[in-house]
């Protein structure tokens, strides 16, 4: 179950983007939207479906869901060079949440802590690291 909490889309989804946008760790912002790109894409499914229940959530969806823990397991064993897709503890992190998804709502709640994960991801890759390098460059 996830509890869908302030901290929850704010200061741990902020936590867990600076954790993936660290230099020494940078996943390529276009990998962590691929996944959340499959995650919406399950979601309308969900939308579209007016008689939506629990059971057929359970039955249906669910296994997409966690099917996309092997997609990340395959980018975390692909490489860019000499650099992974994404790190190792992306790939635990996003395995982690996926397991706790159970229910409809635990997936809603989950797919706004990635939103704001990506959220603050982007903010702090394109405005604080950049402005970091103009630092040290001067």
């Amino acid at each position: 179950m996830i509890k869908l909490t302030e901290a929850y889309v704010t200061t741990e989804a902020e936590k867990k983007a600076r954790e993936f946008s660290d230099n020494n760790n940078r996943i390529d912002k276009n990998q962590i939207r691929k996944f959340y790109d499959d995650f919406k894409l399950i979601e309308k499914k969900i939308d579209e479906n007016q008689d939506a229940s629990e059971e057929w959530f359970k039955n249906e969806i669910l296994p997409h869901i966690k099917f996309v823990k092997s997609k990340i397991a395959y980018s975390a064993g692909r490489k860019s060079g000499n650099k992974f897709l994404v790190t190792r503890g992306f790939k635990e992190y996003m395995e982690n949440q996926i397991d706790l998804i159970q229910s409809m709502s635990d997936f809603k709640t989950f797919l706004l802590h990635y939103q704001a994960i990506i959220a603050y991801y982007t903010y702090i890759s394109e405005v604080e690291n950049k402005s970091q390098q103009q630092r040290s460059h001067n």
